[in-house]
């Protein structure tokens, strides 16, 4: 297979990967709001297509309203790992990605059985950020 073949693929790769995810932050953002759930900032990173990241933002929040909006949606995941909190600077940073979520993997879609590190392709991690002044 050529370089530009190569390249070719991994475009094509990218673009469902990202059109997966999409998919994905819509039946995110269906149950968030029967959940009631305030509205975060939703990006899907050119690198990880793969991957939703959702940012507590508003600059007419308080730090303590921006705290529970973080927490409402730490609240909705069942299962989380990596709920940490940083300070970079002035800044603290808290994050969790959540765990399990059958419903935001890709449907109709699973790893194949003689290829279990490729299980990462076929679901979408969400990580939920809140960054406080």
């Amino acid at each position: 297979m050529s370089d530009s073949s190569l390249g070719e693929l991994a475009i094509r790769f990218a673009n469902q990967d990202q059109r997966h995810t999409y998919l994905a932050l819509g039946r995110l953002l269906t149950r968030a709001a029967r959940a009631q759930l305030p509205t975060l900032a939703w990006t899907v990173p050119v690198h990880s297509g793969t991957m939703l990241v959702g940012e507590v933002t508003g600059a007419w929040l308080t730090d303590a309203e921006k705290r529970e909006i973080y927490d409402r949606w730490l609240a909705f995941f069942p299962d989380v790992k990596c709920n940490e909190e940083q300070t970079y600077g002035h800044s603290v940073v808290r994050s969790f990605v959540p765990q399990n979520v059958d419903w935001l993997r890709h449907p109709g879609e699973k790893a194949p059985s003689d290829a279990p590190d490729l299980a990462h392709r076929y679901r979408t991690d969400v990580l939920i950020r809140l960054t406080l002044d």
